[in-house]
């Protein structure tokens, strides 16, 4: 399957849970991320929830979404007008929490943690499961019965549980390649090629 059909097949999906395999800087944080924020985006109130694996990666991801539209949702749309941060760490810029006027919910976590609470969107960011918790069962279980779950990271063989779930959602699998990836110069990539040329499945992404 080419790049704009695994894109177009991904916006066709209507699936509860949606799964991305992509290699380094193929995208999928961005596909991930453009999901995510279209839900805040609507006027109704939401609930959040997203898993990184350590408190630099939720740097990472907040960069991200304020890039790809997050600063235009809590700061020029009237509905979703930015109430309140709490902050991990303020000068890093890695929050914790985010409330929106319309009622919306933004709660960044690390892999060994859990929330006593439903929620509308789950998002975890790369090999959040590497803690050895077996959390994610658990976290699954939180989202409601019209809720969305993403997974987004590079390698679904490093675990039982991401193994036996990609295998499981055959439907719901959407692979990316930073080989074909538009938004890199051909230049950026040999980069990458040379970098990783020992482990190719970093830029292709790996599953089972």
């Amino acid at each position: 399957m080419t790049r704009d059909e695994t894109l177009a097949a991904y916006n066709k999906c209507q699936t509860k849970e949606r799964l991305i395999c992509g290699g380094l800087r193929a995208g999928k944080t961005y596909l991930a991320a453009h999901t995510v924020l279209d839900r805040i985006a609507a006027p109704a109130p939401i609930v959040v929830v997203i898993v990184a694996a350590v408190e630099g990666s939720i740097r990472y991801i907040y960069r991200q979404l304020k890039t790809y539209g997050l600063h235009a949702i809590c700061h020029e749309a009237p509905d979703t007008v930015l109430v309140k941060i709490n902050w991990r760490d303020r000068v890093k810029e890695t929050p914790n929490f985010i409330e929106l006027r319309n009622g919306t919910e933004i709660h960044f976590l690390t892999s060994n943690q859990t929330w006593p609470f439903d929620v509308d969107v789950l998002w975890l960011d790369n090999e959040v499961t590497y803690s050895g918790l077996g959390l994610l069962a658990e976290w699954r279980s939180t989202v409601k019965e019209d809720g969305l779950f993403i997974w987004s990271q590079w390698d679904w063989t490093n675990t039982q549980e991401s193994r036996e779930l990609w295998l499981s959602h055959p439907e719901s699998q959407f692979v990316l390649s930073t080989l074909d990836n538009p938004g890199l110069s051909a230049e950026r990539i040999a980069q990458l090629r040379n970098y990783w040329v020992d482990s190719l499945d970093r830029l292709a992404g790996k599953h089972p």
